[in-house]
C-alpha cells in the first residue's frame, strides 16, 4: 500500500505541475501553434491527473480513515472521533451541489475545518520530536486559517451582509507565514543529532554534508538559490504563479520563500530515504503541498483530509506493506 500511496502523491504532484504550474506559464509565452499544442496537451494531462487523484484520494482516504480509527486502540478517543469528523466532512464535499448556497457552503466549510483541526490534534500527539510537533502546528494552522477566513465569508453572505476581503486578509497573510515555517521547524526535526563529545561542532558538519544528508543538503540549497533567482528575475511573473499554483500571495520578504522551498525538499528528501513511518509521513506532507493553501476544489479539500489522516497513523499496518510469497514461501 505504500507504494499506492506513493503512486497518488505523483499523480497529485502532476496535477500541480501541468494543471496549475506549466499552464499559467503558457498564458504569457506567444501564441504559436506549436506553444498551442503544447498548452492543451499540458491542460489534458493536468486534467486527468486531476481527476485520477480526486478519484485515488478519495479510495485511499476511506481505507486510512479505518486504520486511523482502529489505529489507537479501544482507549483512544480521539482518533475515533477525528476519523468519523473526517469521514463526514468528506462525504459532504462528495454530496455538495453543482452551484450550493452560502448556507450549505459554510456548514460544509465549518465541517471541513473541524475536521482537520481534529486530525491535526492526532498527528501533532503522535510526534515525538518538539520541532516536529511546532512544524505540523504550523502547517495546521495555515489549513485552519483557509477555513476559517473562508467560513467567515460564507456567513457573512449567509446572513446578507457584504463581503469584506480586507477583514481576513490579515487571516489569510498569517497563515502564509505559518506555511513558510512549518518546513523549517519540520527540517529541523529531521536534521542529524550532533556527534559527541568536544569536537561535535567540527565532526557534526560533516556528517550533515555526506551521504543520503549531503545529497539533500546539496539540493535543497540548489532549490532556495532557484527560487531565489527566478523570483529576482522575474517577481510579477512569480507572483502570479504562485498564487495560481500553490496560494502563496508573497506578501512576506522573498527570503522566506527561499529558505521554505530548501527546507521543504531537504526535509521530503531525508524522509523518503528513512524508514517506513518516516516515508509515509513524507506522503503526507507531499500531498500538503499538492493541496496547497487556497483549498477551493473538491480534489484539494480531499488531499488535505488524507494528508492529514496519513500524518495521524504511527505506521501501516505490517500486512499493507507485505511483499507476496512464492510457493516455496520465499517472499517475491
Amino acid at each position: 500500500m505504500e507504494r499506492a500511496l506513493q503512486a497518488l502523491w505523483l499523480v497529485a504532484f502532476a496535477d500541480f505541475l501541468f494543471g496549475r504550474l506549466l499552464t499559467r506559464v503558457g498564458i504569457f509565452m506567444p501564441k504559436t501553434p506549436g506553444v498551442l499544442a503544447a498548452y492543451r496537451l499540458l491542460s489534458d494531462l493536468g486534467q486527468i491527473a486531476f481527476n485520477l487523484s480526486f478519484l485515488g484520494g478519495t479510495l485511499a482516504l476511506a481505507w486510512a480513515l479505518r486504520l486511523l480509527a482502529r489505529a489507537g486502540g479501544a482507549g483512544a478517543r480521539l482518533p475515533r472521533l477525528a476519523a468519523v469528523a473526517a469521514a463526514t466532512a468528506a462525504m459532504a464535499v462528495l454530496a455538495a451541489p453543482a452551484a450550493p448556497g452560502p448556507a450549505v457552503s459554510l456548514a460544509t466549510s465549518a465541517v471541513l475545518g473541524l475536521a482537520v483541526l481534529l486530525l491535526g490534534a492526532v498527528a501533532i500527539g503522535r510526534a515525538r520530536a518538539p520541532a516536529t510537533r511546532l512544524g505540523l502546528g504550523c502547517a495546521l494552522g495555515a489549513n485552519l486559517a483557509w477555513y476559517g477566513a473562508a467560513s467567515a465569508q460564507l456567513l457573512a453572505a449567509t446572513l446578507g451582509l457584504p463581503a469584506d476581503l480586507a477583514a481576513v486578509t490579515p487571516v489569510l497573510g498569517s497563515g502564509e507565514l505559518l506555511a513558510l515555517v512549518a518546513p523549517v521547524a519540520l527540517a529541523l526535526g529531521v536534521v542529524p543529532a550532533p556527534a559527541p563529545g568536544r569536537i561535535r561542532w567540527l565532526r557534526s558538519p560533516g556528517r550533515l554534508l555526506s551521504g543520503t544528508e549531503g545529497r539533500a543538503a546539496a539540493l535543497a540549497l540548489a532549490s532556495a538559490a532557484a527560487f531565489g533567482a527566478g523570483y529576482a528575475a522575474g517577481a510579477d511573473l512569480g507572483g502570479v504563479l504562485a498564487i495560481w499554483s500553490l496560494g502563496f500571495t508573497l506578501v512576506w520578504p522573498a527570503p522566506l520563500y527561499a529558505i521554505a522551498a530548501g527546507a521543504g525538499l531537504y526535509l521530503l528528501l531525508r524522509l523518503l530515504a528513512g524508514s517506513p513511518p518516516e516515508r509515509l509521513r513524507a506522503v503526507g506532507l507531499g500531498l500538503l503541498f499538492c493541496a496547497g493553501l487556497v483549498l477551493q476544489t473538491n480534489q484539494q479539500h480531499v488531499l488535505v483530509l488524507l494528508a492529514w489522516t496519513l500524518l495521524g497513523l504511527e505506521s501501516l499496518p505490517a500486512a499493507a506493506n507485505a511483499r507476496p510469497a512464492l510457493p516455496g514461501g520465499e517472499p517475491a
